[in-house]
């Protein structure tokens, strides 16, 4: 499942996506040993001038047309995957 999962990945990179869909995107990229540099990059330059992240959309309801987000969790959401992904940036990381 781990290789159809990254496959899945691969297709989704480049792809317009929210501060949440984005740090999640990087999230399970990490974990399935694969980079997104590019995708990392614009998750940093997403962030807001208060430190934080957009609340992005979390949760939809779709027969009522309501979009849920939160901030918190789109700012803790952020920082994880940054954390977790920087190494990418750094000049002696081979993959």
């Amino acid at each position: 499942m781990k290789e159809m999962l990254k496959e899945r990945i691969k297709e989704r990179i480049g792809l317009e996506a929210d501060a949440p869909g984005l740090a999640m995107r990087l999230l399970v990229c990490e974990q399935v040993n694969f980079r997104d540099v590019q995708g990392l990059k614009n998750l940093m330059g997403m962030q807001e001038i208060d430190g934080g992240w957009e609340a992005g959309q979390l949760f939809a309801y779709a027969s009522k047309n309501l979009r849920i987000g939160n901030r918190g969790v789109s700012t803790a959401l952020a920082v994880d995957a940054i954390g977790r992904c920087r190494f990418w940036l750094s000049p002696v990381y081979f993959h």
